[in-house]
């Protein structure tokens, strides 16, 4: 796929993690995922595209991105629904801070 010019490929496998594919680079990375009992997967692929935009945009790096948006992604299978399975920013920051990188003083202020 990066052959046909995007510069990376993203690709998300569910619980077998995500690849990630880069321009000049010969072997795809695999990110692996925590594991959670999911109970509804509707709306985790949306989850994860959101979460990997907002770190990315903010300047958080490609893999760091990709690591955080994988692990709110599997939070939101752990619940019903589709919004209402994302976790609230003051959730995350609560149970696992440590999903998100250390950039967000006011970026991330507003409830998500």
């Amino acid at each position: 796929m990066v052959k046909m010019g995007p510069q990376h490929a993203i690709i998300t496998l569910g619980a077998k993690g995500v690849l990630l594919a880069s321009k000049g680079h010969n072997e795809i990375e695999h990110i692996s995922v925590d594991n959670v009992e999911a109970i509804d997967t509707t709306g985790a692929g949306d989850c994860f595209c959101g979460t990997f935009a907002a770190h990315h945009v903010a300047g958080v790096s490609m893999i760091d991105s990709i690591r955080s948006a994988a692990k709110i992604a599997a939070l939101s299978v752990t619940r019903h629904g589709t919004q209402s399975s994302y976790w609230k920013l003051d959730e995350i920051k609560e149970k696992h801070a440590d999903f998100l990188p250390d950039l967000y003083g006011e970026f991330l202020s507003y409830n998500l």
